[in-house]
């Protein structure tokens, strides 16, 4: 940059100032050939200058360009990472989440298996206490027997609902299976249907309209955030007074009402 130590706008001034005194010096002054080497050498310094600006400029541009391309390669590289890792991240937390589901779903799994084990145990206490009180009727015992195999037998059948009830995959997640829903063409096929053998409730949409459908397209719009059927923006009959009427729009005519020109 050193080279650049030329005052390009005092060059510019200066040529402007020699040309100004060579046009009002007359053709005859001898003093003019020389200002005019002196223009002559102050254009070719003005051109070196802007020559040497250029380049340096030009090699300025190409830094910051190669820069550029250095910082958008980084950025894609680091936006190829972070997706990565968030990948791998997202892994990770599904791998946790089917852990904590197997780990929710063996633990019923226990708690049935605990309950047989304790009922068996209640069992034998039974048993023994049948043998060392025989003064108890036996048939108490029988009743006793058949609650408790009752209530295990319906324990475990409610545990093993509960578990057939939810999802695989999350074990927070009740798997309902969602009603079915007829299509619009089903149910025009079974209003057609229900016409030809004279069944005139059928004929009936009794399901009604959901949302959108329910609105009339001419006349109304489905507003989402009120989730309800808004009246369209329509014109109407503007209440224009001419020689102080009113026009009727239901009127046979309007050309009473308007003034005579």
């Amino acid at each position: 940059m050193g080279s650049l130590g030329v005052d390009l706008t005092g060059l510019a001034n200066i040529q402007q100032a020699i040309l100004t005194s060579l046009q009002n010096k007359p053709a005859s002054d001898t003093t003019v050939s020389p200002q005019i080497s002196s223009v002559q050498t102050a254009l070719t310094d003005l051109f070196n200058a802007f020559g040497t600006a250029t380049d340096t400029s030009s090699a300025t541009l190409d830094h910051q360009t190669e820069m550029n391309n250095i910082v958008t390669t980084e950025n894609e590289r680091l936006k190829k990472k972070k997706a990565l890792v968030d990948q791998a991240l997202e892994g990770k937390q599904r791998a946790l989440e089917l852990n904590d589901s197997y780990r929710q779903k063996y633990s019923y799994y226990t708690k049935a298996t605990m309950l047989v084990v304790f009922f068996l145990i209640l069992f034998i206490l039974l048993n023994m206490l049948s043998q060392y009180l025989p003064f108890i009727p036996s048939f108490v015992f029988d009743i006793l027997y058949f609650f408790l195999g009752l209530t295990v037998v319906l324990t475990v059948y409610f545990i093993y609902l509960d578990i057939i009830w939810r999802d695989n995959m999350n074990f927070n997640e009740l798997n309902f299976t969602a009603p079915h829903r007829d299509s619009p063409d089903e149910i025009q096929a079974k209003i057609a249907q229900s016409s030809k053998m004279g069944d005139l409730l059928n004929t009936i949409n009794v399901v009604g309209c959901v949302g959108e459908t329910c609105c009339n397209p001419l006349y109304t719009k489905w507003d989402k955030g009120n989730l309800m059927c808004t009246g369209k923006e329509a014109f109407t009959t503007m209440n224009i007074e001419y020689s102080g009427k009113i026009i009727l729009p239901n009127s046979p005519n309007e050309f009473e009402s308007y003034a005579r020109a």
